[in-house]
Order: structure tokens, then C-alpha cells, then sequence
């Protein structure tokens, strides 16, 4: 029997140098792109990571950000929120099923 998938959650700040490479790596692995080296200097701090996890081992993550905008010599503007997701190649099936599942329920 295969090992459950479980689900954390941590605000950029709370993520330990261990947590932020294996998101890295998770990243580049999906995407097939080594600028998510620099992933958590686009998001120093403020966003919110959501991670699955199988046998200790982060096999899916998403992060949700807010973007602001201000041109110059004007106020602050609030642009959106993005999210990103990526899921282990060989992971991808069994977490996509995970998560449309979870983003259904009321």
C-alpha cells in the first residue's frame, strides 16, 4: 500500500531553509525551469504555501501572493493575487485528483 499524501500549510516566513529547497526542487522538477532557483526571492516574504507531502517527501506545492503595483510618485495599488502549482511528474494524477476534489466541497 502506497503512503498517504498529507497537506501543510506555512506562510513564506515560517519555511525552514530544508522546506525551501524541497520546494525548489519540486518547482524545477514540474516546470522544467531553473528560475525557480531564485523562487523566494520574487516572494521574500507574504505569501502562503500549501505542500503534499508522501513519506516525508514535498511532492506537490502551491503559493498564493498578493501583487501591488505603484508607479511612481503615486499611492500603492493592489494588482492580484496569483497562484502558482506544481506537482511531481509521477505524482501528478493521484494529486490533481487530491485537489479537484478538495476545491469542490462547500
Amino acid at each position: 500500500m502506497s503512503e498517504a499524501i498529507s497537506i501543510t500549510s506555512a506562510h513564506t516566513e515560517a519555511l525552514t531553509a530544508d522546506t525551501r529547497a524541497a520546494i525548489i526542487q519540486v518547482c524545477r522538477s514540474a516546470h522544467q525551469e531553473d528560475d525557480f532557483l531564485h523562487l523566494f526571492s520574487y516572494i521574500p516574504s507574504g505569501g502562503l504555501h500549501v505542500l503534499a507531502s508522501r513519506a516525508h517527501v514535498v511532492v506537490s506545492h502551491a503559493v498564493a501572493t498578493t501583487r501591488w503595483l505603484q508607479p511612481k510618485a503615486t499611492w500603492m495599488v493592489w494588482c492580484k493575487s496569483t497562484m502558482e502549482l506544481s506537482l511531481r511528474t509521477k505524482n501528478r494524477r493521484q494529486i490533481w485528483g487530491l485537489v479537484s476534489r478538495s476545491t469542490t466541497r462547500n
